[in-house]
């Protein structure tokens, strides 16, 4: 157990100089070698493990335990509805902050539902909360797309099991088809 500290560490520090080399080609690489360090819930701590990661953590959960807003209701995750309270809430905010934040016109914004992974409670929302919600490192893009395009490849998106949550569009059906 005293080892996996200083193989953290190790991994730790090729992760980072490799990460930020400059121009390194397979042909350089003479070898690479590992093995499996099985992981079991069961496994006991490591006291210096625990120790050496505390200030990391204690400055982390600052960071995340900071409220950022109030939650008047619960907003749940509801698998395969694309138009629920929390979808519709996290849309409407990725539009709002893109719309903030380019001198472009924003004329809609679609958001799958399937990324999104936990509730927000009533009350106070963290950091924290907003992470567990959207826990995947996904980027916004802003694209240009016609109209008729967009026409076009909506309705496959609409029978989709998970769909798509939607701001600044409004989805007119007429005999069960998009219009």
């Amino acid at each position: 157990m005293k080892a996996l500290k200083p193989i953290l560490c190790a991994l730790a520090g090729a992760f980072l100089m490799l990460s930020c080399a400059r121009g390194l080609v397979p042909s350089q690489v003479k070898s690479v070698e590992g093995h499996m360090i099985p992981i079991r819930a069961a496994q006991p701590r490591n006291p210096e493990d625990i120790a050496f990661l505390a200030p990391y953590k204690e400055a982390l959960d600052k960071q995340m335990d900071q409220v950022i807003a109030c939650a008047a209701s619960r907003m749940e995750v509801i698998p395969r509805i694309p138009e629920n309270k929390l979808s519709n809430f996290a849309v409407d905010m990725l539009f709002d902050l893109v719309q903030a934040q380019t001198s472009e016109k924003i004329d809609l914004a679609l958001m799958n539902s399937g990324g999104l992974r936990a509730p927000i409670q009533v009350g106070e929302v963290r950091i924290r909360d907003i992470f567990n919600v959207f826990p995947f490192d996904n980027r916004l893009a802003l694209v240009w797309v016609k109209g008729k395009d967009l026409r076009s490849c909506l309705p496959a998106y609409l029978k989709r099991p998970n769909g798509l949550s939607h701001a600044g569009l409004k989805i007119v059906f007429e005999n069960g088809q998009a219009q």
